[in-house]
């Protein structure tokens, strides 16, 4: 198997209750002559020095395919080891074949999940929630994101300016957007619903010193600056688009690692300002195109939603609620051909989470998600 990119990080982790996940991605490419046939790669970025063993042992994994459909996964590579053997990249690589168009999360739920200093929570018995909503269509063939390791690597010195450029390659040319979110994680490993992970924080709003910022159009992290060291996790959502039309959406989880390295300067500290919340997270953004415009409200949502669809041209529309598993749970249609169509869906019966809201009209697919409260 090909690896775009080479891994040349310096990697030390403070090891005060960790096992070996410290994050990664999925990312999904069309098979040539298949616009509805995916190669679906998930990276993981490991620590295999604590977690040799749990590594070793860590031979399939379970994937949510966003169709109802779930696909047990055999280990594709051994650990690829940086050059001082302290970070690892696990990958695991299956094709899966769709029904037809439509947007589909898929979300891997994975038990040992390394320790970190950014939580007021354990997070060791929390599973790590990676997740990517693809759009497939035979209009539209997309390949999700290529993501990017720093070449700074996940190492930061300690009272020093760290910057680190996370600008993903995207192999169709199409445009790429990012924003700072919170991890996902639930109640089991497996179980591919998800929740925030409780009592995260970012990086300097746990010790309210100095900044941190992400750049929504370059990737480009910036932590103004480290004061305390230890072992940190930052998540990045990679939204994709072409046209106007949101085609992928990436959940990239990484280390951040403080240590003191001697020698260092201190950079002076900037006054303390919380992570932008400009750029944070919490569901997926309504979005549109000239010719289907989505719009879901509230989100957060309570009970009820409200779901307004709206198009160029005379189409029969649908909307479904999905959950996130991919499990059709609602279903209504307009009554015949129209350039609006408005649909009121009771959420009190279900559970707390995140659901996926699909909206049709013709060949065209938007999506949205949904938290509920």
């Amino acid at each position: 198997m090909k690896i775009a990119g080479c891994l040349t990080l310096l990697l030390f982790v403070i090891r005060t209750h960790v096992t070996h996940l410290l994050g990664g991605y999925i990312q999904a490419k069309p098979v040539a002559g298949s616009a509805l046939t995916y190669t679906i790669t998930v990276t993981l970025y490991t620590d295999p020095i604590s977690g040799a063993s749990a590594l070793a042992d860590m031979k399939t994994i379970s994937v949510c395919l966003g169709d109802g459909q779930t696909q047990l996964v055999d280990r594709t590579s051994v650990p690829f080891l940086n050059a001082s053997k302290t970070l690892g990249t696990v990958l695991f690589q299956f094709q899966h074949t769709y029904a037809g168009p439509g947007a589909y999360p898929l979300t891997l739920a994975q038990a040992n999940r390394s320790g970190i200093r950014n939580s007021t929570q354990a997070v060791t018995d929390q599973p790590l929630i990676l997740t990517t909503t693809l759009t497939a269509s035979n209009a539209l063939p997309n390949q999700t994101p290529q993501l990017a390791l720093p070449e700074t690597a996940f190492d930061l010195p300690l009272n020093r300016r760290a910057m680190l450029s996370f600008r993903a390659t995207d192999a169709d040319g199409d445009s790429l957007a990012y924003r700072l979110a919170v991890p996902l994680t639930n109640s089991a490993a497996g179980n591919c619903s998800q929740r925030p992970l409780g009592g995260y924080r970012y990086p300097n709003d746990l010790t309210q010193r100095g900044t941190f910022t992400l750049n929504a159009r370059t990737g480009e992290l910036t932590w103004d600056a480290p004061v305390e060291q230890g072992l940190y996790t930052l998540d990045l959502q990679i939204s994709e688009y072409r046209n106007g039309v949101l085609l992928s959406q990436t959940l990239q989880e990484v280390p951040l690692i403080v240590r003191d390295i001697p020698g260092t300067t201190p950079t002076p500290l900037p006054p303390y300002q919380p992570a932008s919340t400009d750029n944070l997270v919490t569901a997926v953004a309504a979005y549109a195109d000239g010719a289907l415009q989505l719009s879901v409200f509230p989100n957060p949502v309570d009970d009820p939603m409200q779901v307004v669809v709206k198009t160029s041209e005379r189409v029969r529309i649908s909307i479904q609620l999905l959950d996130s598993n991919g499990r059709l749970l609602y279903e209504g249609h307009s009554a015949g051909a129209t350039r609006r169509h408005e649909q009121r869906i009771d959420m009190g019966s279900l559970s707390a989470g995140t659901y996926l809201i699909r909206a049709q009209a013709g060949e065209r697919v938007v999506t949205e998600k949904v938290v509920k409260k």
